[in-house]
């Protein structure tokens, strides 16, 4: 029997991205960007996803506490190849979800 598919919320946990980074950053599970564009650190969020893969970052909200718009347009613009930011903003849920 295998396991499910495990998305850690908040890149993983919300003001722990430490820890993230060190722990969770090159596991096998996915990580999501809800509500963190205004709180991690960019850098932080860069190395974190070079580290972890951009195939396993799902773009997420945490709607209504965050602007959808506002942390999409915050992915659009971080220094990641076209490819990278298709697949965080839509691409890997698309294959988890099968659709």
């Amino acid at each position: 029997m295998q396991g499910g598919t495990i998305i850690a919320a908040h890149l993983g946990g919300q003001g722990q991205w430490d820890d993230v980074e060190k722990i969770l950053a090159g596991s096998d599970i996915y990580l999501d960007t809800s509500m963190g564009f205004e709180y991690y650190d960019h850098e932080q969020f860069l190395r974190i996803v070079h580290k972890h893969g951009a195939d396993r970052i799902l773009f997420a909200t945490d709607s209504p506490w965050s602007d959808a718009r506002a942390e999409l347009k915050s992915l659009r613009t971080q220094p990641l190849s076209a490819k990278d930011i298709e697949m965080i903003a839509s691409g890997n849920a698309r294959r988890i979800l099968g659709i």
